[in-house]
C-alpha cells in the first residue's frame, strides 16, 4: 500500500447498498495523493468483499477486517493505521464532492490552520429536496474567535454533528492520544469534533 498526503478512514458496517458510491467519490477526487483505510466492523452482507475487490484494483486503499464492535472503535482502528499528514473521517453512506480533499488542503495552507470545516448536503432516497447546510462565507480564525464567534452557529446549523466535512491534522490527533469514545449511542461524533476543534491554532470553515 502507498501512503499518501491524507489518510482517509471509512468505518464499514453492512453499508453494501452505499459502499461503492462513497468509495467511487474518493477515488475519483482531483487531488490524488491520499490512502485509504477501509475498516469493515464485522459486516455480515457484502461490504467486506466489495473493500477486497477494491483494494485488489487500487493500491492507495488498505482493507482491515475486524470484529463488529461499533463506528467509534472502527474509526479509532482507522486512525492508529494511518499515515498521512492530514486525516478525513468519512462515513460509508456519504459520498464527497470531486474537489473536497483538494479544496479542504488548500484552505489549511492558505490559513496555516490544523482544522477545516466545510457544507455539507443532505441527500434523502425518496425524492425529497435536499438541505444544504454551510456557511455563506469563508471564515477563519483563532481558537479563541472561533469559540465566540463559530461554535455555536455551526453547532445549530449541523456542521459540527458530523466528522465527513472536517480535515484533520493527524499528528495534532496522536500527539493528544485523540480517539472517539467508546459506549456512546449517539453524539460521539460531536464529542470528539469539539474536542480535535479546542486542540487547534487555527480554524478555517
Amino acid at each position: 500500500m502507498r501512503k499518501g498526503v491524507v489518510s482517509v478512514v471509512l468505518p464499514i458496517y453492512n453499508v453494501e447498498k452505499y459502499l461503492n458510491r462513497c468509495i467511487d467519490s474518493i477515488l475519483n477526487q482531483t487531488f490524488k495523493d491520499f490512502e485509504l483505510i477501509l475498516v469493515d466492523d464485522g459486516s455480515k452482507d457484502s461490504s467486506g468483499n466489495i473493500c477486497e475487490k477494491y483494494a485488489e484494483q487500487d493500491q492507495r486503499i488498505k482493507v482491515i477486517h475486524q470484529e463488529n464492535g461499533g463506528a467509534a472503535r472502527a474509526r479509532n482502528r482507522g486512525i492508529l493505521e494511518a499515515s498521512g499528514k492530514w486525516l478525513m473521517l468519512i462515513d460509508a453512506d456519504d459520498y464527497i464532492h470531486q474537489d473536497m480533499a483538494g479544496d479542504l488542503l488548500k484552505a489549511a495552507h492558505e490559513e496555516a490552520a490544523q482544522g477545516v470545516i466545510c457544507g455539507f448536503s443532505r441527500v434523502y432516497g425518496d425524492g425529497t429536496k435536499e438541505e444544504i447546510h454551510a456557511l455563506q462565507q469563508k471564515w477563519s480564525g483563532d481558537l479563541h474567535r472561533f469559540s465566540e464567534e463559530m461554535l455555536l452557529p455551526l453547532y445549530r446549523n449541523l456542521l459540527l454533528r458530523t466528522q465527513s466535512n472536517k480535515l484533520y491534522d493527524l499528528s495534532l490527533i496522536q500527539k493528544h492520544k485523540l480517539a472517539y469514545p467508546g459506549g456512546f449511542s449517539i453524539n460521539e461524533d460531536i464529542w470528539f469534533c469539539v474536542r480535535y476543534l479546542s486542540l487547534c491554532r487555527r480554524i478555517v470553515c
